[in-house]
């Protein structure tokens, strides 16, 4: 089998920029993504071994039992490999050395009353476990009015203002709750995008021409993970749609491509026309602030925990497993950025190369082919023919001899001439002598 070396300019490199779209839909707790129906597996029902409308990641464990393997240290190492265990879940596991290597999410155990993470307290040469499924799905969250100053209140030692300190765990990491996190920790993300729009402040301290402070204001976030939109989500696709028994009640796009999410229809809806909320395109997040009343006073609903009419801060808050809206569903629609690395390489077929074969189908059928060999020589067959494969218009006789191969596969390697890939045409392809093919092969990574 030849061997061919890819001069300078046969390989090259570029980066591919796609545009997945997503659609999900929200509804009473349920959420749908892309239209993917519920498949029911031999050991789960639901095949990734995910709940709808989340994305198993790696989809490891895609159709098996929950039925976990454990170590017992008391059986002998031949046992468990007589004797493995069945249906059991893929998980990931390290031994403990001195290497200070561990899993980027740690659990907490208590020694002597103290919280300590499970890696310091567990003895070297103990095996440490996660777990797969690792799965993900977008998430809806109301923060009410005040909600900054409130979490950090019943967190403080003192209820004075001045003295408002987050209580320490055992470790003097600050608790702090996710209402405070998640809004605070947006504010310099949010003020580093008010070249696009105001509205985008978060207080009247990043902008001098806006009214509100999104630490008191009354608003809803939509968190979408990277996984669903690669690098970014793409300006101007972000769609929401709020919809009562059936019948669309308000749309929301990003239609200016400025990160504003603005009311477009129906027409004539109240407050069309008006902003509200803002999409952080490279961190995934979706921040509504309109509280304006949508069904005109058609509609009431439990939204938040009590009944309340129908408010873009509440979309899809149904889905937070605690609120019931049966008559309310939700429509997000948006595609996403993802560069994807693309290695080209152009594999040459040149002329008068590549036109004999080592296949035994190349040679002429009913030959001997043993070799002659004695205790003083071994000597091929030196006069076999090769089949000849040229068609002709007639049975008898043939046509004349050439030489010609079929290409059906083309191997990459690497230096160390190890095969990495392995590119396949539609249908073999035939090479003559005075034939000239270049193959083209793109490798993603």
């Amino acid at each position: 089998m030849p061997l061919y070396r890819f001069e300078q300019n046969d390989i090259f490199h570029n980066r591919i920029e796609t545009h997945p779209q997503c659609n999900f839909i929200l509804h009473n707790g349920n959420v749908y993504f892309n239209n993917r129906p519920q498949i029911s597996g031999s050991f789960t029902s639901s095949v990734p071994n995910v709940p709808s409308g989340y994305i198993n990641l790696y989809e490891l464990n895609a159709d098996r039992s929950t039925t976990h393997h454990t170590f017992d240290s008391s059986v002998d190492d031949i046992d468990k490999r007589s004797n493995p265990p069945k249906k059991s879940l893929i998980f990931p596991y390290l031994v403990k050395d001195g290497t200070f290597t561990d899993f980027k999410t740690i659990s907490l155990t208590t020694v002597d009353g103290v919280n300590v993470d499970a890696h310091t307290a567990a003895e070297y040469g103990a095996i440490l476990t996660g777990s797969y499924p690792l799965s993900a799905t977008i998430v809806k969250e109301y923060f009410a009015a005040d909600h900054v100053v409130s979490s950090r209140t019943t967190l403080s030692h003192s209820i004075a203002e001045e003295n408002l300190r987050p209580v320490s765990d055992d470790h003097g990491i600050q608790i702090k709750s996710k209402l405070y996190n998640k809004i605070k920790a947006l504010e310099n993300v949010l003020d580093y995008y008010l070249y696009l729009s105001p509205h985008y402040a978060y207080s009247t301290a990043s902008s001098p021409f806006v009214g509100w402070n999104k630490g008191v204001q009354e608003l809803g976030l939509v968190s979408v993970p990277s996984i669903f939109y690669g690098s970014s989500i793409e300006k101007g696709t972000v769609n929401l749609k709020f919809y009562t028994t059936g019948t669309l009640l308000a749309e929301l796009k990003d239609s200016r491509k400025n990160g504003e999410l603005v009311q477009v229809g129906p027409t004539g809806s109240n407050e069309s026309g008006s902003v509200a909320g803002v999409v952080l395109y490279n961190e995934g997040f979706l921040i509504l602030t309109g509280s304006w009343d949508l069904s005109e006073g058609l509609h009431t609903e439990n939204y938040t925990g009590s009944i309340d009419k129908p408010k873009w801060i509440c979309f899809g808050q149904s889905i937070s497993g605690t609120i019931t809206a049966p008559s309310s569903s939700f429509e997000l629609n948006f595609s996403g950025t993802n560069h994807v690395p693309v290695m080209t390489m152009l594999a040459h077929a040149r002329k008068g190369q590549l036109n004999h074969s080592n296949n035994p189908s190349y040679i002429e059928y009913k030959q001997t082919m043993t070799p002659i060999s004695s205790s003083i020589k071994y000597l091929e067959q030196p006069e076999l023919k090769l089949a000849n494969l040229v068609s002709s218009s007639y049975s008898d006789p043939t046509a004349s001899f050439r030489k010609h191969t079929f290409i059906s596969e083309i191997g990459v390697y690497d230096r160390d001439r190890n095969l990495i890939a392995i590119a396949k045409p539609a249908t073999p392809v035939k090479k003559t002598e005075e034939r000239d093919f270049t193959f083209k092969l793109k490798l993603d990574f």
